[in-house]
């Protein structure tokens, strides 16, 4: 959601120069130009899985892009329900220029800078770093696929907590460009997310989530919307947030100090307000695993769509990143393809075989047709 949109420049425009098209799935359309950006890197394989499928379905890639995110926040427990807007064209250009997407490497001046031009202030930046609640990075050093903070499957604020822990390692001892020395064994830092977390300009925003779950959520619901809008013209398109599914709520409104840690470990730096007392987790100082599973599953599955009965024998390799898994849209309509919102590992095999409790054929075309009757003007899979 984030890559496709940000390639969006004000200033460009306003001189009168294209300045890319926001979220309008320039991304997925001209992958063979933006996946080579610097700070698209990783992505390619969730879009040349995700391409196909948009396709197959005649959905736009704008849209595609931005319903997938939705839904796959939605399954992180504690996130947000973001809204989703349907009906972008299926018309585009590449972004410009590499330098329109933030680097991990970047200064927080030039994080501020590009973000400031595409709309958003340091504040609405520190709202949009709460998506690293979840993540795992990949493509950047062995080993592979570290989670940003020691609670990956759940969108928390102990993100917020643990970037303002001191730095002691890298994992697997090797630094990498854009990797700043993490806390925890097996945490990865972002250099850019340690950097913001300590400077003036949002120092007391990124520490006020800490205490704060709900003003976390509200914000990051907010500046989604923002980013999601883009480039494009809200009032054209149609709101069909309904079909995205309810998150669970949250296990704790504040976030905890990883066990082994102290108020001493932290490097609080806004001056306007005394860091908060927080809790401790209890037992021993452990290392962060790995956030991901890989894992095989078949099955067949009977859906009533084109003919009465239809079989599809599916075989899915996945190897899942944080609380993201196959899901059962609120159409009825099963999608099964890895979301790369990378993270970490929650029990998914009750969720991933979800297929299994589908209803029969004739009551899933109920649905199907109650659902396309009452979503009229949104598209449906």
């Amino acid at each position: 959601m984030f890559h496709d949109a940000i390639g969006f420049s004000k200033s460009a425009i306003e001189a009168g120069t294209f300045g890319g098209g926001g979220a309008d799935g320039s991304m997925m359309a001209h992958s063979h130009v933006e996946l080579r950006y610097g700070g698209n890197v990783g992505l390619d394989e969730i879009i040349h899985e995700q391409r196909p499928f948009a396709l197959k379905h005649e959905v736009s890639f704008g849209d595609f892009i931005q319903f997938a995110g939705a839904v796959g926040v939605a399954n992180c427990q504690g996130a947000p329900r973001l809204q989703f807007l349907a009906g972008r064209a299926n018309h585009s250009r590449p972004a410009p220029h590499e330098g329109l997407i933030p680097a991990p490497f970047h200064s927080a001046d030039e994080i501020f800078s590009r973000m400031g031009d595409a709309g958003f202030s340091p504040q609405e930046v520190v709202a949009l770093s709460a998506a690293h609640s979840i993540p795992c990075v990949d493509d950047a050093t062995p080993p592979q696929n570290e989670p940003l903070d020691s609670t990956p499957q759940e969108f928390d604020s102990q993100f917020f907590l643990e970037t303002l822990l001191e730095g002691s390692d890298y994992p697997g001892n090797a630094s990498a460009l854009g990797e700043a020395k993490s806390p925890l064994p097996g945490e990865f830092r972002i250099q850019t997310d340690g950097l913001l977390a300590r400077d003036s300009r949002s120092a007391c925003e990124w520490q006020s989530f800490i205490t704060d779950h709900d003003a976390m959520n509200a914000k990051f619901y907010k500046v989604m919307a923002k980013l999601s809008a883009l480039g494009q013209e809200p009032s054209k398109l149609v709101d069909c947030s309904e079909v995205i599914p309810v998150p669970r709520a949250v296990r704790r409104q504040k976030a905890r100090l990883p066990a082994g840690k102290t108020l001493d470990d932290v490097e609080a730096a806004c001056d306007a307000t005394p860091f908060p007392s927080l809790s401790v987790k209890p037992g021993p100082p452990t290392s962060i695993p790995a956030a991901y599973v890989i894992f095989s599953v078949s099955w067949i599955q009977n859906l009533t769509i084109a003919k009465p009965v239809q079989a599809y024998n599916l075989r899915i390799d996945l190897r899942l990143h944080s609380c993201l898994h196959n899901f059962v849209s609120q159409f009825a309509f099963v999608a099964s393809y890895r979301l790369f919102l990378l993270g970490g590992l929650q029990t998914v095999i009750d969720e991933t075989v979800a297929m299994s409790k589908l209803p029969d054929s004739g009551t899933l075309l109920h649905e199907v047709r109650k659902a396309r009757k009452r979503y009229a003007q949104c598209w449906v899979w």
